[in-house]
C-alpha cells in the first residue's frame, strides 16, 4: 500500500498521553492520510502514554509493538533504537512527525476518519475495516489467547457483546459519561428474550468494562448468562475515576498508579476487543474501544446506549439471528 520511498518521506506516527483506543484510531487517522500523501508510515510509541514501561513488554520497547506488529520490517522498533542519538535526530528532524489524533501535513488531511464520540457510519466502517485489514496485524499471542477463550467459553453460542466504559469518561470534561445500568438492563433484557424467540442456539453475554462494579451488577442480574475475560479493571473498591498520564492529562486511575499494569491491561483490552468484535450483537455506550469494534466488524449490528433507537432491537435481532441460522 506504502510506496518505498527516499527517507524525508517518511510519516512517524508518535504516542499521546491517551487511552489505547484513542492512539489505535490516532494510527487509523494517520494511515490514511499517508495513503493520501503517498508517505510511509512508521509508529513509535514511548514514553508519554502510560503504557510505556522502562524494560518493554513481550519482547518489545515500542508500546505499539507490545501489542501490534510494525506495518514496515525495515523500520521498525529495532531500526530507530539501534541509531545514535544524532542519527535519531536527524531522522526526526527531516520527516513529518505526527502526535494529532485527525492529523494534517501541508493543509491535506485524511480522506476518511474516524469521528471523535460518535459512531462511525456503516460506509466509514467498511472503508475503514479494509484499511486495518491490510495493515494493521495484532501479535500471534493476543490471537491466540482470543482464539483460546472463544472455544472455551463461547463456541457454538448466540453471543451478545455488552461494553460498558465508565472510570474517567464520567468525569471527562467533553464526555460526561452517564453510566444508568437500568438503561443497559433493559435493552439486554429486550435482546435475550428476542435471541431466545428466534434462536436454538444457547443465548451469552460477553460482558466487558473497565470497571469491576459493572461487571459484578451484571452478574448479578444475569448470573447465567455472562462470560467476561479476566481483564484489569478498575477494582469495586476504588473511588477514584480519574488519574493523570505521564503529561497531565486525564486518564483511568488505575492505569497511571504502575506502568506494568497498564502494559498488561493494553494486552487485555485488545482480546476483549477482538472478543466483541466476533459477538453476534453488541450493546455499549460512548468509547473508542466501542467504535473500534465496529470498524473491525463492519457488519456487526448494535445499539448505542447512549443513542438507543428502542425500535430497531427486535428488527435488527430478527434479521441478524435468521442470518446466523442459516449458517
Amino acid at each position: 500500500m506504502f510506496g518505498r520511498k527516499k527517507p524525508s518521506q517518511f510519516m512517524i506516527i508518535q504516542e499521546r498521553d491517551v487511552g489505547l483506543f484513542s492512539l489505535y484510531h490516532q494510527v487509523i487517522n494517520s494511515l490514511s492520510l499517508a495513503k493520501k500523501l503517498n508517505l510511509i508510515p512508521i509508529i513509535f510509541f514511548g514514553e508519554h502514554c502510560c503504557y510505556h514501561t522502562a524494560r518493554g513488554y513481550r519482547g518489545k520497547k515500542n508500546v505499539w509493538e507490545y501489542y501490534f506488529q510494525p506495518l514496515d520490517t525495515l523500520f521498525s522498533e529495532s531500526h530507530i533504537l539501534m541509531m545514535n542519538e544524532d542519527e535519531k535526530l536527524s531522522f526526526f528532524d527531516n520527516n513529518h512527525v505526527l502526535n494529532d489524533y485527525s492529523p494534517t501535513i501541508e493543509n491535506s488531511t485524511a480522506d476518511v476518519s474516524i469521528p471523535f464520540l460518535a459512531d462511525p457510519n456503516k460506509q466509514v466502517r467498511k472503508t475503514i475495516y479494509k484499511l486495518i485489514k491490510r495493515n494493521i496485524h495484532i501479535r500471534d499471542y493476543i490471537k491466540a489467547k482470543v482464539e483460546n477463550f472463544w472455544r472455551a467459553d463461547l463456541a457454538s453460542c448466540y453471543v451478545i457483546g455488552v461494553h460498558i466504559r465508565g472510570t474517567d469518561a464520567i468525569d471527562h470534561e467533553l464526555r460526561k459519561q452517564v453510566v444508568i445500568l437500568e438503561e443497559y438492563f433493559e435493552i439486554i433484557d429486550r435482546s435475550v428474550a428476542t435471541a431466545r424467540k428466534l434462536t436454538s442456539k444457547n443465548i451469552k453475554l460477553f460482558i466487558a468494562s473497565d470497571d469491576e462494579a459493572y461487571i459484578h451488577a451484571l452478574k448479578r442480574r444475569y448470573p447465567n448468562l455472562c462470560v467476561d475475560y479476566p481483564a484489569i479493571r478498575k477494582s469495586s473498591s476504588e473511588k477514584i475515576n480519574s488519574g493523570v498520564g505521564p503529561t497531565g492529562e486525564i486518564m483511568p486511575y488505575f492505569l497511571t498508579q504502575d506502568r506494568e499494569l497498564a502494559a498488561q491491561s493494553g494486552e487485555d483490552v485488545l482480546v476483549e476487543h477482538l472478543l466483541l468484535s466476533r459477538c453476534d450483537f453488541f450493546i455499549h455506550n460512548i468509547s473508542s474501544l466501542a467504535r473500534s469494534v465496529l470498524m473491525q466488524n463492519p457488519t456487526l449490528e448494535h445499539i448505542n446506549i447512549r443513542q438507543q433507537d428502542y425500535h430497531k432491537i427486535q428488527q435488527i435481532l430478527s434479521r441478524h439471528s435468521k442470518e446466523k441460522d442459516s449458517e
